[in-house]
């Protein structure tokens, strides 16, 4: 069930406060994430909508101020790295509480990097960092509208790229809130950043080319596809402007990356049952099919706003959902708080391709007033502790491990470490 409040635009926190005071019972509303939707494991014709890879050689910090070959061109024959680390984390989701929180931190202007800061050191030390940019960008200006329909201050994007990551997936529920016009100025501005994108297009040409990024020489596609936009219709006169998941499609898409010259492809996913911890059986299958492809090396998860299991199918890790990683759901809703990055080691075999290694998850914490984010592994001591942050820490790790993935090597370390 989808509700449709109305459009309200950006006020001054003063004047807001006022509103929300006036609003009562049914403001209760307005923190709230997205619809609940399964994914559809249905065939799917639609063309790639593809993205870019903003700056290609993304190797660590120094690779990532490079410019990098156009997408979708490889160059001859490029050996790749004897390894490569992938993180991503989970929904980044601006409700209006946040870019109030954004204007304190930056005495009057929005300054989103305070509230990213917590997972900076695992972002930047990865070679291939993602994030999820769930919510499409307003004019800079605004009007800024939070839930149901979002329209984000653009000045997340200055954060994103401060934090370090080198892609964001664009394709979810809300992708299509402010229609072409909206996908259009989200993709434009995460260029402009330098950051990369998946889920989405500008052109058709953009869309049937895949986002192909060069990672210390290793090439990694980065696809990324939504069970549904929230029951707005994909524009007309802009089919392939967005990714509708199926599982024909993921693997058509994936296989013609891999004709692109891609080693390592990566499928972000946006689906499930939101605030289910369980990955329902649409989910389950099409990861499946995935795997079965033999196409896709990695899945990461995200739209329930809960942390969701990780598992090994057949030879193909899947983080089914990563939570949120910032979002203005109230602190009541005790899950939404609560998230994971997780960290995929690839490693080049004796006959060129790569497979996952090491594989890790690091429960990370969503505080409230101010808005903030924890690494709980790094943050809390080997025992005791903050009550919260513990809680936060055990459930994720019983979450994350819930379908088996310690047998296969999944590692949730311990409070106190790295």
């Amino acid at each position: 069930m989808i509700d449709r409040l109305s459009r309200r635009p950006y006020r001054h926190p003063r004047t807001a406060l006022a509103a929300v005071v006036g609003i009562g019972l049914a403001g209760l509303l307005s923190f709230a994430g997205c619809s609940s939707l399964n994914v559809s494991s249905a065939v799917d014709s639609e063309p790639l909508a593809g993205g870019s890879p903003a700056a290609t050689d993304a190797g660590g910090q120094a690779g990532r101020e490079a410019a990098g070959e156009q997408q979708g061109v490889q160059s001859a024959a490029a050996p790749g790295a004897e390894s490569i680390t992938v993180v991503a984390n989970g929904d980044i989701l601006i409700h209006n509480s946040l870019w109030f929180q954004a204007e304190r931190d930056g005495g009057g202007r929005m300054d989103f990097a305070p509230q990213l800061a917590g997972v900076q050191d695992r972002v930047k030390g990865a070679d291939f960092a993602i994030c999820h940019m769930e919510t499409p960008l307003a004019p800079a200006g605004g009007p800024y509208l939070s839930y149901p329909v979002f329209s984000t201050p653009p000045q997340i994007v200055d954060a994103i790229k401060s934090t370090g990551y080198d892609a964001c997936t664009t394709a979810s529920n809300h992708t299509l809130d402010q229609g072409f016009s909206g996908v259009k100025r989200t993709i434009d501005a995460l260029e402009k950043a330098g950051i990369g994108h998946a889920g989405s297009a500008r052109t058709a040409a953009e869309a049937s080319k895949p986002a192909i990024h060069t990672v210390k020489g290793t090439k990694v596609a980065h696809l990324a596809y939504a069970t549904d936009f929230n029951g707005y219709s994909v524009p007309a006169s802009q089919p392939w402007c967005c990714n509708r998941l199926s599982a024909a499609k993921v693997i058509s898409d994936a296989r013609a990356a891999r004709d692109a010259g891609a080693q390592i492809v990566v499928v972000a996913m946006h689906g499930g049952d939101e605030n289910v911890a369980k990955p329902n059986a649409a989910q389950r299958q099409i990861a499946k099919d995935l795997a079965d492809s033999g196409a896709v090396d990695l899945v990461i998860g995200g739209h329930v706003h809960v942390v969701q299991p990780v598992e090994k199918v057949g030879n193909m890790w899947v983080a089914y959902g990563h939570g949120n990683l910032i979002s203005g759901q109230y602190e009541s809703w005790r899950r939404n708080r609560e998230g994971v990055t997780t960290e995929f080691t690839f490693t080049r075999q004796s006959d060129g391709s790569y497979r996952i290694t090491k594989a890790a998850g690091y429960p990370v914490f969503n505080s409230a007033n101010p808005s903030r984010l924890v690494d709980l592994v790094s943050a809390l001591p080997k025992s005791g502790g903050d009550a919260r942050l513990v809680e936060a820490y055990r459930q994720t790790k019983t979450t994350l491990l819930s379908l088996g993935a310690a047998k296969d090597g999944f590692v949730v370390p311990d409070p106190g470490g790295r």
